[in-house]
Parts: C-alpha cells; sequence; structure tokens
C-alpha cells in the first residue's frame, strides 16, 4: 500500500500524473485512469480542477489547482466570455458562459473576472465546488 498520495496539500494544489499530453495550460482535468492520474474534462465529465500545467507525455506529473482553493485561478475560454460570468465546462477542458453552454445539464464551476474576446484565451476565475446544474 502505497500512502505517498495522502496528506494535506497545501493552497489546495494536487499533484498528479498525466494520462496523455494536454495541448495547453490551465484546462480543466477530471480524475483520470486512477486517482494518481488526470485527463482533460469534456462537457460531461464530473472536473477536478485547474491543470496549471501542459504535461507533453503521459505519465508526467503536473500540478492540478482545485477550484475551491484559496485563490483565483486561470482558465481557458471555450468562447466569449465577459466578466461576471458564470462558467460552465465545455469541451477541452474549457469554460464558456450559459449562452453558449445552451440547454442540458452542464458543470458550474465559477464565474469570470476577467473577459476573453474569444476562444482559446486565458481568463481569471472565480472557483467554486463544481455543481451539476441544468440549463434552459
Amino acid at each position: 500500500m502505497s500512502y505517498g498520495t495522502l496528506g494535506k496539500h497545501a493552497r489546495r494544489v494536487l499533484t498528479k500524473k498525466a494520462d496523455a499530453v494536454h495541448a495547453a495550460h490551465n484546462l480543466i482535468v477530471k480524475i483520470g485512469s486512477d486517482a494518481n492520474h488526470i485527463a482533460v474534462a469534456g462537457a460531461s465529465d464530473k472536473p477536478l480542477g485547474i491543470c496549471t500545467d501542459a504535461p507533453d507525455k503521459a505519465e508526467y506529473p503536473a500540478a492540478v489547482e482545485l477550484f475551491t482553493g484559496p485563490d483565483t485561478g486561470n482558465a481557458v475560454a471555450g468562447a466569449a466570455v465577459a466578466v461576471d460570468d458564470e462558467l460552465y465546462l465545455a469541451a477541452n477542458g474549457k469554460l464558456v458562459n450559459a449562452a453558449t453552454a445552451g440547454a442540458g445539464d452542464v458543470y458550474h464551476c465559477g464565474r469570470a473576472l476577467t473577459p476573453a474576446a474569444a476562444a482559446d484565451e486565458e481568463i481569471e476565475i472565480e472557483g467554486k465546488s463544481p455543481e451539476l446544474v441544468t440549463l434552459s
């Protein structure tokens, strides 16, 4: 039995291994192939947090900031976002506002503190514990 991953993590930052290469820094990730791994989250996946690294190989260690940490975080927008927009998980580990997310079940992950004019821009967010909500 390994106890290497147990313990209190300062500032709510975890170190996990990547299941695969990440396309960019600050993508939203989920628990991967096991408790010690992460994978980029899809629109219907329960998110774990923001991977501040961009591992360029599988099995590389990567830092994951939990949404509920004491600090704000940086994330990647999946479309244009305005300041104070509520943010929801979209495809490829990105966050979008309610209008872009559309109707259905999505994970609410926080709100935007800075704007994005288009997809793939980084935004500063105030994270919250991911909550599955239904948008109409």
